[in-house]
C-alpha cells in the first residue's frame, strides 16, 4: 500500500503548480481582451478538488494512527466534496470547450446541456451521500488499516468517460473551427487523466491521476499562450494594414480632384471662401498623413476637428445642399484616429451623394451613459440594407476598418442601423472600463511633451 504521506505530497505539489498558473491567468486577463473565465474556473475547481483530496488522505492517516473510525464522517465528507469539485471541473471544461473554443462552430446545445445536467446530478448525489450514512457506506469505504475504495467505483468515472466520448466526437467533427494548438490542448486534457484512470481498474494502487491532470493543465496553458501570441501578431499586422487602408480610403483621387476644382472655381468668385477651403484642405491632408504615424488613441475633440475640416470641404462641394450639425458637448473620451472621420465619409459617399432630391444632413452626437461613452453619426441619405453589408463587407471597407480598430484598441462596439430610403445611424459604444487606460495614455502624452520641451 502506498504511503499516505506520499499521497498528500502528490496532491500538494500539483496544487502549488496550478495556483501559480491561476495567478498568471488572472494577471494576464487584466491586460488582455481575450479572456477565458471558464479556464480560470477549471483551475479553481481542480485546486479545490486537490485540497479536499489532501484533507481526505490526512484524515485517513489520522484514522490509521488512532486505530479508530471516529473520524470516518470527516473522511466521507472530504472524499465526497472532492468528487463534487471533480464533477464541477467537468462542467467547467465542457463550457470552456463549447462556449469559448468552439464558439464559432455552433455546437448543438445538447452536447453541453447533457453533460452539465449529468454532472450536476452527480454533484447533488455526492452531497446527499455525505449526509446519508447508508448511501455513504456504498460509495465510500475506509478501515483502520488505511484501505479505502468505492463500492460503486465505476460511477465515479462514468461521467468522465461519457464526457470524453461526446467531446472528442465534437472536436473531431468541428476540427476546422479549431486551431492546431486548441485541438491538441483540448484532446490532451481529456486523454491524460482518462488513460491514467483506466489503469486503476487493473491496479488500484496507482495514484497518478492528479499529476496527469496537472500535466494536461500545463499543456493547455502553454498552447493557450502560443495561441495568444499568434493572435497578437495577427492584430499587429491587421492594425498596420488598417492604417494603410485608412489612408488609401481617405485620400481618394476623385475627392481630391473635386475639391481642387471647387477651390479653383472659388478663387475667382470668392477669394476669402477659397482661402478658408485651402485651410480646411491643408488640415485635412495633414491629419490623414499623421494618422499613419499615430499608434495611440487621440482625444475626441481632436478627431472632431479633423471631421469638421473634411465636412467643410464637402459642404463647399455640395454648394449649400449639405448641412452638418454637432451635438458634442461631452468630448472627454479617447478614440482611435480617423475612426469618426471614416464614418462621416461613409455617410457622405454612400448616403448623401446618392440622394436624387433634397438637401443632405449629417448629425454627430456624443453622449455619456452609466457604463459607456457613445459617439453617434446619423445621416438622412439613401440608406442601405444592413444584411447586404454583412454579406458583402467589401462595399463598406471603411466601416470594417473602423470597427476592427475600435474593437482592438478599446474593446468598443460599432453598431450600424440603416434601411433603404431612411438614412443610416452608426453608433460607437466605448466601455467605461477603458477610463484607466485613457488616463494612462494622457499621462504618457504629458511626459513625452515634457521630455520634448
Amino acid at each position: 500500500m502506498i504511503d499516505l504521506d506520499v499521497l498528500i505530497g502528490i496532491n500538494i505539489l500539483p496544487m502549488i503548480i496550478l495556483a501559480i498558473i491561476l495567478a498568471s491567468c488572472i494577471m494576464e486577463q487584466r491586460n488582455s481582451p481575450h479572456r477565458s473565465y471558464y479556464f480560470v474556473a477549471m483551475l479553481a475547481c481542480e485546486i479545490v478538488y486537490l485540497l479536499f483530496n489532501t484533507f481526505q488522505y490526512d484524515t485517513e492517516r489520522d484514522i490509521v494512527a488512532s486505530g479508530s473510525l471516529a473520524l470516518k464522517g470527516r473522511y466521507i465528507a472530504m472524499r465526497g466534496l472532492s468528487d463534487v469539485f471533480l464533477f464541477a471541473l467537468m462542467i467547467a471544461f465542457t463550457l470552456y470547450a463549447t462556449k469559448s473554443v468552439l464558439a464559432k462552430a455552433k455546437v448543438g446545445k445538447w452536447v453541453w446541456i447533457s453533460i452539465v445536467a449529468y454532472c450536476s446530478l452527480l454533484i447533488v448525489g455526492c452531497l446527499i451521500s455525505i449526509f446519508v450514512p447508508s448511501l455513504a457506506d456504498r460509495f465510500y469505504y475506509v478501515d483502520v488499516e488505511g484501505a479505502h475504495f468505492r463500492s460503486l467505483f465505476f460511477l465515479a468515472y462514468l461521467p468522465a468517460y461519457y464526457l470524453s466520448a461526446v467531446l472528442l466526437v465534437t472536436f473531431i467533427k468541428h476540427r476546422e473551427a479549431l486551431t492546431r494548438n486548441s485541438f491538441i490542448a483540448l484532446t490532451s486534457f481529456l486523454a491524460c487523466p482518462i488513460l491514467v484512470s483506466v489503469t486503476r481498474f487493473f491496479d488500484d494502487e496507482i495514484y497518478i491521476v492528479a499529476p496527469a491532470t496537472v500535466v494536461s493543465f500545463i499543456l493547455m496553458y502553454c498552447f493557450m499562450y502560443l495561441q495568444r501570441s499568434d493572435r497578437l501578431k495577427e492584430q499587429e499586422l491587421l492594425l498596420a494594414n488598417n492604417r494603410l487602408a485608412v489612408l488609401q480610403n481617405q485620400i481618394r483621387p476623385h475627392f481630391l480632384y473635386n475639391t481642387l476644382n471647387s477651390i479653383y472655381a472659388l478663387c475667382g468668385k470668392d477669394p476669402k471662401a477659397a482661402q478658408r477651403a485651402i485651410g480646411d484642405f491643408s488640415e485635412y491632408m495633414r491629419a490623414n498623413l499623421e494618422s499613419l504615424e499615430e499608434d495611440d488613441l487621440i482625444p475626441l475633440d481632436r478627431e472632431l476637428e479633423h471631421v469638421d475640416h473634411y465636412l467643410n470641404l464637402e459642404k463647399m462641394r455640395f454648394a449649400g445642399d449639405l448641412e452638418v450639425e454637432y451635438d458634442t458637448d461631452y468630448v472627454d473620451m479617447m478614440i482611435p484616429p480617423m475612426t469618426i472621420q471614416i464614418i462621416a465619409e461613409n455617410a457622405v459617399k454612400h448616403g448623401i451623394e446618392k440622394k436624387t432630391s433634397g438637401f443632405g444632413k449629417i448629425v454627430i452626437r456624443s453622449r455619456r451613459t452609466a457604463g459607456s461613452d457613445l459617439v453617434i453619426v446619423q445621416d438622412n441619405g439613401v440608406g442601405f440594407d444592413v444584411k447586404q453589408y454583412v454579406d458583402d463587407p467589401g462595399s463598406h471597407v471603411g466601416l470594417i476598418n473602423a470597427r476592427e480598430r475600435l474593437k482592438q484598441l478599446l474593446g468598443a462596439t460599432l453598431i450600424i442601423e440603416s434601411e433603404p430610403g431612411n438614412g443610416t445611424t452608426v453608433t460607437v459604444i466605448i466601455p467605461r472600463n477603458n477610463d484607466k487606460k485613457k488616463e494612462t495614455k494622457k499621462e504618457e502624452k504629458k511626459e513625452e511633451k515634457g521630455d520634448a520641451e
